[in-house]
């Protein structure tokens, strides 16, 4: 291959490996588009499960409170090795315009600091107020929060 052929070959290649690159960036975006809606649609109860599901990929054994009553958690992740941990999940299902505000944030660490959890993590479909999530900054390590991005991040994994 001559320079001038090999130029023209490099700009050809260089175009399908952009087009390749829009073409796997739309495909994610469609699928994440999917994702959303599909959590969206679930029930309060169905996203317990779905957020339980997601920590027993990560490797934790999970307990499922009760529907109702549930002491402040829906979700006991716990992990017995090498040193036992346990976390204390709470799930808030709401539409996407109804952020999670801090009085829901301060409740969760409440209760994790009476149970003793080594950690909790608030999940919602929606998002955090600012001042939900100075809260759990400020807790360090103690807290975690994770909105509908950060959920469909972990399934796309």
């Amino acid at each position: 291959m001559n320079q001038k052929e090999r130029s023209s070959y490099d700009t050809i290649l260089q175009i399908l490996k952009s087009d390749a690159t829009l073409l796997a960036d739309s495909v994610v975006d469609n699928i994440m588009a999917t994702q959303r809606e599909k959590i969206k649609k679930m029930s309060p109860r169905e996203f317990e499960f779905f957020v339980a599901d997601i920590f027993e990929k990560l490797g934790f054994s999970v307990k499922i409170t009760q529907a109702t009553r549930d002491g402040g958690r829906d979700i006991v992740a716990t992990k017995s090795s090498p040193i036992p941990y346990t976390l204390i999940v709470e799930c808030k299902h709401w539409g996407e315009k109804h952020k999670v505000d801090v009085s829901v944030v301060r409740s969760v660490y409440g209760v994790q600091m009476a149970t003793q959890a080594n950690q909790s993590v608030v999940v919602t479909s929606s998002k955090f107020t600012r001042d939900a999530r100075k809260f759990a900054e400020e807790q360090k390590t103690l807290m975690t929060l994770w909105d509908i991005d950060d959920l469909l991040e972990l399934i796309m994994r």
